[in-house]
């Protein structure tokens, strides 16, 4: 069993977006006591944010435009490679079962 590749290019390009909204919003938290605190390591702490929320939406820009290549190039991606992420939660969404975290939820693995 699998999935076609723009389905799962799509749920990964989802992914990528949710997670560059939640470094968004902790950048504006930690910029802001940079402002007050005016430490350098807080600093390089929010650009290395930056960096990795910068990358994801990269990604989920061309995970989008992958998506939309593959629905014209049909492929079937199976669902065993999903195991290979160690979150529970990201593992279902990219099997496509809806999942609702809210801001307290806390995953360890």
């Amino acid at each position: 069993m699998g999935i076609t590749g723009d389905e799962f290019a799509a749920r990964v390009a989802m992914e990528c977006e949710t997670a560059a909204a939640t470094l968004s919003t902790l950048q504006d938290h930690f910029s802001k006591q940079v402002v007050v605190s005016n430490e350098d390591a807080l600093f390089r702490d929010v650009q290395s944010l930056d960096t990795v929320q910068q990358t994801l939406a990269d990604l989920a820009d061309i995970f989008t435009e992958l998506s939309v290549f593959a629905a014209a190039n049909p492929s079937v991606i199976p669902e065993s490679i999903f195991e290979r992420a160690q979150q529970v939660t990201l593992r279902a969404r990219l099997s496509g079962h809806k999942v609702q975290l809210t801001k307290e939820t806390i995953e360890l693995f």
